[in-house]
């Protein structure tokens, strides 16, 4: 199963900044069959491992690197959302790498927070954090309907092939949300 997360950040510590996840669902410390691992995943969040990681200010890849280890790089990701389209478009030195479209209806009103455990590797340790998203408002689609994925010609794009991925099992938008995200903290060797 493969995670891809666009996310928009417009007030922060560091300033505004786009980001753009490309993860796997894993788990640490303990067995759990996939089918009921996902589902977890789904409702109550879980653990992710972070494959990429691209973003568009120097000083969000420069943290990011040096407290987490995230496989972060500088890229022009751009966001858009117009007549219930969402879009992301993520390239890099002028080379497309992938366009992320979701359609998706006006968000409802929700109360609920998100718990996602990065992971990540970091020399020799194995690194996991804690992020607590509050989400407001969010349409959720299951089964693929509306999202549309184009790949670009970039060798992360031609990676992404390589993945096969298959279908869509969920999609969701989400208009702004509130993030925390606590230090990393090593897992183990």
């Amino acid at each position: 199963m493969t995670v891809i997360v666009a996310l928009e950040y417009r007030d922060t510590d560091i300033g505004p900044y786009n980001e753009l996840l490309v993860g796997f669902p894993v788990t640490v410390d303990r067995n759990a069959p996939v089918l009921t691992e996902l589902r977890r995943f789904q409702v109550q969040g879980g653990s992710l491992f972070i494959w990429q990681l691209p973003v568009t200010t120097a000083i969000a890849r420069d943290l990011g690197v040096e407290i987490a280890g995230y496989p972060k790089f500088l890229a022009d990701i751009e966001m858009g959302d117009d007549a219930g389209v969402a879009t992301c478009r993520l390239a890099e030195g002028g080379r497309h790498i992938l366009t992320l479209r979701l359609r998706h209806r006006k968000p409802r009103r929700r109360a609920e927070r998100t718990r996602m455990m990065p992971v990540t590797v970091k020399g020799d340790h194995l690194l996991r954090g804690l992020s607590i998203t509050s989400i407001p408002q969010e349409t959720v689609a299951y089964g693929g309907r509306g999202v549309q994925l184009e790949l670009g010609e970039h060798p992360l794009a031609d990676q992404l092939r390589r993945l096969e991925m298959g279908r869509v099992i969920m999609a969701s938008y989400a208009p702004p949300v509130s993030w925390c995200c606590r230090r990393p903290w090593r897992a183990g060797r």
